[in-house]
Parts: C-alpha cells; structure tokens; sequence
C-alpha cells in the first residue's frame, strides 16, 4: 500500500534569526558610514524586505492539518486552513523547511511550505522521500524530455 495520512501541528517559522540580522545590518551601516539618512534608508528597507517575506511565508505555510499522500499516482491532499490537491511540480529542501509547489486540478500552481519540527521524524523522511524522488506524471509521458 504506498497510501499515506500525516499530520502536522505548529508549522510555524521563527523569524527571530532574519529580524536580528537585518536590525544588525542597518546598525552596521550606520557605523560605517556614519550618516543618519543612509541608516534610516538601510533600517526602511530592511523592515520592508522582512514584512514581504514574513507576507509570502504566512500565506504559504499553514499552521496545522494533514497531508494524504498517495504514492503510486504521486497525488498529494493538503488538508489544513486552505485545501490544496494535486501533482507536485517541483520540491525544494530548505534547511528544516520543504518547500512543495503543487499543480492542482484548475492547472493553477500553489506553493505550499512544511518544517520538520511540525510532524515525527518516520512522517518527514516519509514526506521527503515522497516530494523529492517523484517527478510530474504529466513530465514523465513526454517524450521530449
């Protein structure tokens, strides 16, 4: 049987890491140059720079649900604040963070990220192995490739 269900909690990034480089960057900017008008352009920037990405991140990362894989079809069903089914296109391995783009039914592309703090250790490797190893059933039929 190559059907799975996993379920994840607390799929939450901390940011706390980037917003401690970015503050200091700017300060450090503003020592090296010792203008005020390049430290509050630096510091604006910056502050910009992380709300997008903490933007893009919240509106891709869901907080809990479950995942229903099914192997043989490379079919995957996010069940969680938005529902998302349909074929991964590609993944990416980020660190802790694995990044899923899915093709779902309406040909739309949904990008969908999962941290490995948020499942058991068997359900990541699990997931992984999944995501990363399968191709586009649709990619795999061409023959141009």
């Amino acid at each position: 049987m190559s059907k799975y269900k996993i379920i994840f909690a607390d799929n939450r990034q901390d940011f706390r890491v980037l917003a401690l480089f970015l503050s200091v960057l700017s300060f450090a900017t503003f020592l090296v140059s010792g203008h005020l008008i390049s430290f509050l352009f630096i510091s604006i920037a910056a502050v910009l720079a992380f709300l997008l990405f903490y933007k893009i991140t919240q509106n891709t990362t869901p907080l809990s649900g479950t995942l229903l894989l099914d192997c043989e079809d490379n079919y995957i069903e996010v069940h969680s604040e938005r529902a998302v089914s349909g074929h991964i296109i590609s993944a990416q391995l980020q660190f802790s963070v694995l990044s899923l783009k899915i093709r779902t039914i309406q040909e739309k592309s949904e990008t969908i990220q999962i941290l490995a703090s948020s499942m058991s250790e068997k359900d990541w490797r699990r997931i992984c192995r999944f995501a990363l190893n399968e191709k586009d059933p649709i990619l795999k039929n061409d023959s141009n490739i």
